[in-house]
């Protein structure tokens, strides 16, 4: 399985193509720029997040874009459990765009308590005449662990987010992260793709290799975050179906303390809903 993500690396790197037609898609997304193209790429991603990963997308000015993320339990618990449908974690949160290409995003997991928030910014777009290949972005998260342990409450995450769509239909996607912690510190080469398969629909995969990890028997348990998953988007709503042996939401808890694995089915159904919403006029931030 990583050496279809490496392959999508050598694309990402390599395989930039001398010219590019426009790239907008002809579906309506979330996340459409309300002003024209301009050159500028368009609808990379559906959303602002891959699955969990977070995308090269940036919710427009004066928008908030609701989002509900839901993780069944693993389907190895067995038909008593409905094969893990009986159990469920939460994840209730919104974004916001602040100022063009800026946004501000915030949210509370039901496990393990965990509150987190985050800015993303994007300081290149990438452009259709190629002056501009690729899109790049920073990302910075803080998240609060509820309950009695006060070693590991408070964790922070730093991303650079590369992304280039390579096609009307295919967008690759590498993210270096660090997670930090009182424990140490977890790094990490996000890797993601979205391949368009109709005008509402498309196929997304990522993986997320730990490259380093703080030592300790305790991290051994941790696996690699796996997901794939369909978008489809209806007007106003995308729902994101996925399948994933992560059950965190937040990044310090798919990227650095992922417990689940495929190999032993610990497989988890689930969906995220986007739903956006006008509150400030995105032309008054042109």
């Amino acid at each position: 399985m990583p050496l279809i993500f490496f392959r999508f690396v050598l694309l990402l790197v390599v395989g930039i193509p001398t010219t590019l037609a426009a790239q907008t898609d002809t579906g309506m997304s979330l996340l459409d720029d309300t002003e024209p193209v301009r050159e500028k790429v368009q609808n990379a991603f559906k959303t602002s997040k891959i699955i969990n990963l977070q995308s090269m997308e940036v919710t427009d000015a004066g928008v908030m874009d609701m989002k509900i993320n839901h993780r069944f339990g693993a389907i190895n618990q067995g038909a008593y459990e409905a094969f893990g449908l009986d159990n469920a974690v939460v994840r209730i949160g919104a974004e916001y765009g602040l100022v063009r290409n800026l946004s501000l995003n915030f949210g509370r997991s039901s496990l393990d308590k965990l509150l987190d928030a985050g800015l993303k910014y994007r300081f290149m777009h990438q452009t259709t005449d190629n002056k501009k290949p690729l899109s790049m972005l920073l990302y910075g998260g803080w998240a609060r662990v509820g309950g009695q342990s006060v070693q590991s409450r408070y964790w922070y995450t730093g991303q650079l987010i590369i992304g280039r769509k390579m096609t009307d239909k295919l967008s690759v996607q590498l993210v270096p992260s660090v997670v930090i912690a009182p424990s140490g510190q977890t790094y990490a080469l996000g890797m993601g793709f979205r391949q368009k398969l109709t005008q509402r629909t498309t196929f997304n995969m990522e993986y997320i290799p730990v490259l380093i990890k703080p030592e300790g028997r305790s991290t051994n348990n941790y696996y690699n975050s796996l997901s794939v998953g369909v978008d489809i988007e209806t007007g106003g709503h995308v729902f994101q179906l996925h399948f994933t042996n992560s059950s965190g939401m937040a990044e310090p808890q798919f990227i650095a303390q992922n417990t689940g694995t495929w190999t032993k089915q610990e497989i988890r159904f689930g969906f995220n809903i986007s739903r956006v919403f006008t509150v400030v006029d995105p032309s008054r931030f042109k």
